[in-house]
């Protein structure tokens, strides 16, 4: 692993974890192009998105010290507790997928052909959330129901070209969510998410001393620095309605993909 290695995969790690065109894709299809690398991708990976964890935690800041206040607000917290409430809902369903299936998806991460093809469904979402009436609901008014479906769509992203926020933004919108409240939604549930998918990954972490420092370094902070960029050009995308250039973008990736293969 050299340096450059680990700059350009944190930069994709980093460009693709929050926008909508799946960065388990893009590292499926990159790592195939770096000869023996293979033997460490899942540490490697590890230390990416411990990286753009920190990103959507710094990019939140805010929101998350409104919800860790919210049970010394009396009734003026009562929106961010049923929003922590909702929270703790989406996260069931995403690991009880990441936990049944991770040993059956883990052998699609090798597979570029299968990233390719979940590129395209990953274009479908997109576009036609897009084409949907608005919602008017908050995150704070979610309900139950519309927890558990984001929360599944989240958990199917595991496949690698499923993005998980094109996956939950979509499905958020799908619900009746507003545009930018979908994508806040989204985001925040992504961190326990992380913090469960590092969880089941302790393995990877005793091989992490096989590898190099120095590109772990350039990896981490990469993936922190541009996930942290992409967080807020995604935002303004999203309050401005146009997802469906990323849509664009996976259909031209996956079938490119496809067809090269």
């Amino acid at each position: 692993m050299t340096g450059l290695s680990a700059f350009l995969l944190g930069l994709i790690q980093g460009m693709t974890e929050f926008l909508p065109i799946s960065s388990s894709g893009h590292l499926v299809i990159i790592q195939s192009f770096f000869p023996g690398f293979h033997g460490n991708e899942l540490a490697f990976d590890l230390v990416l998105h411990l990286g753009t964890l920190l990103a959507v935690i710094l990019f939140f800041r805010r929101d998350l010290a409104a919800l860790t206040a919210a049970r010394r607000r009396g009734a003026k917290g009562r929106g961010e507790r049923r929003l922590l409430l909702w929270i703790m809902l989406a996260s069931v369903p995403t690991g009880l997928i990441g936990y049944l299936g991770r040993d059956a998806f883990r052998t699609l991460f090798s597979q570029p052909r299968v990233a390719g093809l979940m590129l395209l469904v990953t274009a479908l979402l997109l576009w036609t959330a897009e084409r949907i009436r608005a919602g008017q609901r908050s995150q704070r008014d979610c309900g139950w129901w519309r927890a558990l479906s984001v929360g599944v769509a989240q958990g199917l992203a595991i496949l690698p070209g499923i993005s998980r926020s094109g996956a939950t933004i979509a499905t958020g919108m799908f619900v009746g969510l507003q545009r930018e409240e979908a994508a806040r939604f989204s985001f925040i549930i992504s961190i326990p998410a992380i913090i469960g998918a590092t969880l089941l990954d302790l393995e990877a972490i005793k091989t992490l001393s096989t590898l190099a420092a120095w590109p772990l370094v350039i990896g981490f902070l990469t993936a922190l620095v541009t996930g942290y960029a992409a967080l807020g050009w995604l935002m303004y995308i999203v309050r401005r309605g146009r997802l469906t250039y990323f849509a664009l973008y996976c259909v031209l990736v996956g079938s490119g993909v496809l067809i090269w293969l």
